[in-house]
């Protein structure tokens, strides 16, 4: 294949030039020259071709004057990742912040794509990593890249409560993974033994109370899991009691999963501060990709897949070859 055919980038803030972008459901890339960052170009890459999506790589300059070498290194991306992997590829950039440029995009990306960053500066202590200021302001999917991109994903685990949302985050976990046996996983809250404990009740009736609690979970998760349309391909039911990420992080790395699949509810900035949070933990500390779904009132949202995405299997028979 040859060629881009792609012009040159421009650089407008609100409007960026996004030729493979001409509809809905692109995946973006927000780039540097680093090598993550190209790890996770790889990534979006094998996600836009398994899903028949164009791909473009954005990079977000801070000035708009000056040579801009990044660019160059990209389009040269761009064109390898539509040779290899046969997917509709630009790249460009824009002057001005990440949030600015992707809010430009409304209508268009369907999944931001960024490298997880490495290391905690002051400054994320209190206005969080890069994902989760971007995740807070805007309501699109966002998959951190942490893991090196080889194949489709085919470890997955889903964390989800026990409501209609999570009928939404298996069918989109099923839309990324080529795992027949992906883990949905429900924590049970552990602080209800302590409350019954300290009314006074036996050991014994606090077993049979975790035994009766953990069958109406799984109960539940399997009907979930049914509803989603991934039951009739082995979709395993987990539940456990704890620290929900405490325990998501404990079962990710024990199984090695490759993505973790999570629904996160808008929220301001003081709220994540004071109540901390699932995301905000799993972002900081997991040894996976996290992919992170906007989630609503799951009674007031239909049952469909987050992505729109379907998995076609016949468009991945491998890895980047």
């Amino acid at each position: 294949m040859g060629a881009l055919s792609s012009p040159e980038p421009t650089l407008d803030v609100l409007r960026p030039s996004l030729p493979a972008c001409v509809q809905e459901r692109c995946v973006v890339v927000l780039m540097d020259a680093s090598p993550a960052a190209a790890n996770a170009a790889w990534r979006a890459a094998l996600l836009a071709r398994d899903r028949a999506a164009p791909l473009h790589l954005l990079h977000v300059r801070a000035d708009a004057r000056g040579p801009d070498d990044t660019g160059a290194l990209l389009r040269e991306l761009a064109n390898q990742l539509q040779q290899r992997l046969h997917v509709a590829a630009s790249a460009g950039a824009v002057a001005g912040k990440p949030r600015e440029a992707l809010a430009g995009l409304s209508g268009r990306a369907g999944l931001v794509v960024l490298p997880a960053a490495r290391g905690k500066l002051w400054p994320d202590l209190f206005l969080g990593s890069l994902a989760e200021r971007i995740q807070r302001a805007l309501p699109l999917p966002l998959l951190v890249v942490r893991r090196p991109a080889f194949s489709s994903y085919r470890r997955v685990l889903v964390p989800v409560k026990l409501d209609g949302d999570a009928v939404r985050l298996i069918a989109a976990a099923r839309s990324v993974s080529r795992d027949p046996r992906m883990r949905v996983f429900h924590v049970l809250d552990a602080a209800q033994d302590g409350s019954i404990r300290l009314a006074g009740a036996s050991e014994r009736t606090v077993r049979m109370q975790q035994h009766r609690h953990t069958r109406t979970a799984y109960a539940a998760l399997n009907e979930l899991i049914t509803r989603a349309g991934a039951h009739e391909q082995g979709a395993a039911a987990l539940v456990s009691r704890g620290h929900v990420p405490t325990r998501v992080l404990e079962i990710a790395r024990s199984g090695n999963a490759q993505l973790i699949v999570l629904g996160k509810e808008r929220r301001s900035l003081l709220a994540d501060l004071l109540f901390g949070g699932v995301t905000r933990r799993l972002l900081a500390d997991a040894d996976t990709d996290v992919l992170v779904l906007p989630v609503e009132d799951g009674s007031r949202v239909p049952e469909r897949d987050v992505l729109g995405w379907h998995f076609d299997p016949a468009r991945a028979p491998h890895g980047r070859s």
